[in-house]
């Protein structure tokens, strides 16, 4: 699906941070939103399925001055990317599960009247595989491992900012009447 947004957002308020609280009208303050979904959905074979979804949205805002200020030619333009990869499969009584994102997201802020502007980049990669085995009598085997990695590019830091996370799950669920009772690691 396609999107598209814009808001003039120039309103009338009362403006108690100033003498006799006059009221002013809201100025530097429009927006502009376009963006983009996309979801498919494939069936494999009778037992498995993959999913994919994508997000792009770019937003260009002014930024409104503050109740004390005269002025602002202040702005930031958002932009955004976003995929998810999903792939589920069921064997007997295990469904496997593997998932994957990876996200690409830009900040873009500029205000002229204080000489300020800052470019700021950030992007994730998340990964995740996981199982879970339906046992008998009500009870449930979740065992699986996440990966992320994430990286900021900013104007503020001479070098590009990474982190790494490995992360182990497991979980026994039992399941009786009323009464639910899981062990998670």
């Amino acid at each position: 699906s396609l999107y598209y947004h814009e808001a003039d957002n120039d309103f009338t308020f009362l403006n108690v941070a100033k003498i006799n609280s006059p009221t002013e009208n809201q100025v530097n303050n429009q927006l502009n939103t376009i963006g983009f979904t996309q979801q498919n959905a494939f069936k494999l074979s009778n037992t498995s399925q993959l999913n994919f979804n994508f997000w792009y949205q770019k937003t260009d805002r002014q930024i409104p001055p503050t109740m004390t200020q005269s002025e602002s030619l202040a702005n930031q333009v958002d932009e955004l990317y976003r995929m998810v990869l999903n792939w589920k499969k069921v064997d007997g009584n295990t469904v496997w599960l593997a998932r994957s994102a990876f996200l690409d997201e830009t900040i873009l802020f500029n205000d002229p009247l204080i000489d300020l502007a800052a470019n700021n980049r950030s992007k994730g990669w998340i990964n995740e595989v996981e199982s879970k085995v339906y046992l008998p009598k009500n009870q449930l085997l979740n065992i699986g491992i996440n990966y992320t990695h994430y990286q900021a590019e900013t104007d503020n830091y001479a070098t590009l900012l990474q982190q790494n996370r490995i992360a182990l799950f497991a979980a026994y669920r039992l399941s009786f009447q009323k009464w639910t009772t899981v062990l998670s690691l």
